[in-house]
């Protein structure tokens, strides 16, 4: 391996989040999700270089002041993932060598920690083959039949949920996602690229506040990870979430005071919980609370538990 070059697919309208802004652009703990994006893999001094897949039409990237270190160029990206992807690519290997190694991060995961990234290196260094971040699947998985009767239940021992980044030599994965981008009907993620090619793919255990902003609510936890990760959650002062109920658009919820970071979110969440009560709607759900909960570790008492269930399932 001789330098690692990451690469960035910016490009998307991010549909399933809604809304006018695209989410890479949208804004949480004071800078776009973008930028923290960035910023992360900056931080890392292993990271020779990033090219960002951008929509050229689209001018909200002129305030994402990363874009402007010399580390950083743009491209023109595609209408998928997998076609930003393969720009990304396309333009590192007119500048790269042919030992050269390139990561691939989702634009919208902007919580990844500088450790799960230098061990991420740090194995495929040791293996020498590509590695990506995931987590193990904890869930009960259900195979269903298309009437959605169940079938089985799925074995989850063996079951990982991807993440990014993924790491692999930049020539193997550009012939792999070529091939595969003129073969396939999708390509989901390069790790299946480098799988349909034969080449072998191994998993980094990966933290599980390395979200991927899909929807609202997870613009809120990435909001709590990344204030908690840059300080602003410690001491005294205010913490800030946004609740999204379907009557009200977004409720502001603040917590004043001193404590420790677990103290404070804690408190915000039995005020959501209080406010979910009274608006009598459907506010983050449960799902979104035990995210919380195993971003932040919090112990749920049985009330809480019981008060969660009772307002957010109306």
């Amino acid at each position: 391996m001789n330098s690692i070059w990451a690469v960035v697919p910016a490009a998307g309208a991010g549909r399933r989040l809604g809304g006018e802004i695209p989410k890479q652009y949208r804004e949480i703990a004071g800078a776009p999700l973008l930028e923290h994006t960035l910023r992360a893999l900056l931080e890392s001094p292993d990271v020779r270089g990033i090219v960002v897949a951008v929509d050229p039409s689209d001018r909200r990237a002129d305030v994402i002041d990363s874009l402007a270190d010399v580390r950083v160029q743009t491209t023109p990206g595609g209408a998928e993932r997998a076609h930003s992807v393969m720009a990304g690519l396309e333009l590192l290997s007119t500048q790269a060598s042919d030992e050269d190694w390139v990561l691939v991060h989702d634009a919208a995961r902007p919580c990844l920690s500088l450790d799960a990234l230098t061990r991420l290196i740090d194995r495929a260094r040791e293996l020498g083959e590509g590695v990506v971040l995931a987590t193990p699947v904890s869930d009960t998985l259900k195979q269903v039949d298309e009437i959605g009767r169940i079938t089985q239940t799925v074995d989850r021992r063996a079951l990982w949920r991807a993440q990014t980044p993924q790491l692999f030599p930049l020539f193997a994965l550009r012939s792999a996602l070529g091939r595969c981008l003129e073969e396939l009907a999708e390509v989901t993620d390069e790790a299946m690229a480098m799988e349909w090619a034969g080449q072998a793919v191994h998993v980094v255990d990966g933290p599980a506040t390395n979200i991927k902003v899909t929807v609202e609510a997870d613009l809120a936890f990435a909001d709590l990870i990344l204030r908690k990760k840059g300080g602003s959650l410690t001491g005294c002062g205010s913490v800030m979430a946004t609740m999204f109920t379907p009557s009200v658009r977004e409720t502001t919820l603040y917590w004043e005071g001193c404590g420790s970071p677990i103290d404070r979110v804690w408190s915000l969440i039995q005020t959501a919980m209080s406010c979910c009560m009274r608006s009598a709607t459907h506010c983050w759900g449960l799902q979104a609370l035990a995210i919380l909960v195993r971003t932040f570790p919090i112990r749920m008492t049985p009330f809480a538990m019981q008060t969660a269930g009772s307002c957010c399932g109306r």
